[in-house]
This record gives structure tokens, sequence and C-alpha cells, in this order.
């Protein structure tokens, strides 16, 4: 079992709600806290859900919403604020996650090149076939056929 579903099972969205604040009522309703709520519209229990504005999830993201946290930051906190027994596991180091990130910036920089170079082709290639249609339509007695223009034909134009 994860640490995820160990804080689910341990902690809910109504403890939780209590906990940071929140008055819950004996119908379990309270004011919603992620939009302006005079009346209460969130029934929280296991999870929580506001028939307002339609916030809805469990215990980890009602936390998560509530400080701006990621679900494992929120999992975390719940962990610590709850005093719960459920070991967590190390992060990976500040320089590893950076050396990731490091990989994924360039990763995503060749997929980008590569992608922008194939428009870039395409573009050429279509652009290629206009010019061709173009400079046949304006000089068709210079032009072997449509597909090839003979552009050598130019040279007995000069200036005398």
């Amino acid at each position: 079992m994860n640490i995820f579903q160990s804080v689910k099972k341990s902690v809910t969205a109504r403890q939780a709600a209590e906990r940071y604040g929140l008055k819950v009522n004996t119908n379990g309703m309270a004011c919603c806290p992620f939009h302006q709520d005079r009346h209460p519209s969130m029934k929280v229990d296991q999870g929580f859900y506001c028939f307002a504005c339609g916030a809805k999830g469990d215990v980890i993201t009602f936390t998560g919403k509530l400080f701006g946290m990621s679900p494992y930051e929120a999992a975390k906190k719940l962990i610590t604020d709850f005093n719960l027994p459920i070991p967590l596991k190390e992060q990976k180091s500040v320089q590893n996650k950076s050396r990731d990130r490091e990989g994924k910036k360039v990763q995503s920089r060749y997929h980008f090149s590569v992608k922008s170079s194939t428009d870039f082709l395409i573009i050429f290639s279509n652009l290629r076939k206009c010019w061709k249609g173009l400079l046949y339509q304006a000089f068709p007695a210079f032009c072997v056929s449509e597909d090839t223009p003979h552009i050598m034909a130019f040279r007995s134009l000069t200036w005398r």
C-alpha cells in the first residue's frame, strides 16, 4: 500500500477540514474555501464535493487545493499534522532533480528542432512547387514543361 492509500484510509476529508479551520455542521456541510461562499455548499465526509463550484476529491486533493500543494506534499502534510505512523520515502536529491530536468529540456529541444525542421521542409517543398507553377505561367516559352522550368533559357535575355 502506498502513502496515498494509507493517508486516505487513516484521515477523512471531514477531519482535515475541521483541523484546518472549516466549520462543518452536523449534516457534514461547510462553506467552500475555494470560492466566495456565505452559505454552506460543500458536503464533507470521506471526500468532499461543492455543489456551487463543483470542486471534488478526497482528503489529499482537499489539502492540496487548500494549501496550493502537489499531492505528494499534501500527503506529507497530512502525515505530519495527524501524526500518522506512515514512513516517507526519501526524495531524489536536488542535484539529481536538476540533472533530470536538464535531460528533459534537451529532449524537448531536440524534439522541437526535429519537428520544426520537418515543418520547414514541408513548407519549402510546397513553395517550390508553387514557384514552378508561377514561372511556367509567366514565361511558358522558356520552360520545357510545367514540372521542370528551363532556367538556362533566361541567359539569352541579357542586356545589350
